[in-house]
């Protein structure tokens, strides 16, 4: 089985155009552990803006997004070796966790230009 495997696709994009890493892209993101217990969900928040390629997130999430097509909304299964690993992140997630995480790319954006507004900010 692959790293990062696409288990279904919730909305399709509207556009065949993929982030690039360097970009700032904008997710709405739900993690879950294999058995379905939620650990996180942005929507219940504000949606999560990252440099494409950082280590602001995890591996998988940087590998996921960049397969993914604006307004693309796609349910992901991430290995553990490209989430939290052996040690897992207490108490909120195991060692050796596999993730499902339900990915949804808002938006993307070149960073240069959003020097004039807050990296957590939205991108529009």
């Amino acid at each position: 089985m692959d790293s990062v495997s696409k288990l279904e696709t919730i909305y399709e994009p509207w556009s065949k155009e993929r982030p690039v890493d360097g970009q700032v892209v904008q997710i709405n993101l739900l993690v879950c552990l294999v058995d379905g217990t939620e650990v996180e969900d942005s929507r219940k928040r504000t949606p999560i803006c990252f440099v494409l390629g950082s280590t602001d997130v995890i591996e998988g999430i940087n590998i996921a997004v960049r397969g993914f097509g604006q307004g693309e909304r796609s349910k992901v299964k991430i290995c553990s070796e490209l989430a939290y690993g052996y040690e897992g992140l207490s108490p909120l997630i195991p060692p050796n966790a596999d993730l499902i995480c339900d990915i949804e790319l808002v938006d993307f954006r070149d960073r240069e230009k959003l020097f004039d507004k807050p990296l957590m900010c939205s991108l529009k």
